[in-house]
């Protein structure tokens, strides 16, 4: 599975990286997906 975000932000590329970052470790239905052995991959880009 592949996600691809755009997110419209004036913050720093490392800033959007933390972002996803705590919101790929914080999010029930993409820790649930990844525990089921589902491939999954977020792709963050500002926008």
């Amino acid at each position: 599975m592949k996600l691809n975000l755009i997110v419209e932000t004036d913050e720093s590329e490392e800033r959007l990286d933390e972002l996803r970052r705590v919101t790929d470790s914080r999010c029930p239905v993409y820790n649930t997906l990844k525990a089921a052995g589902i491939k999954v991959k977020s792709e963050w880009t500002k926008g």
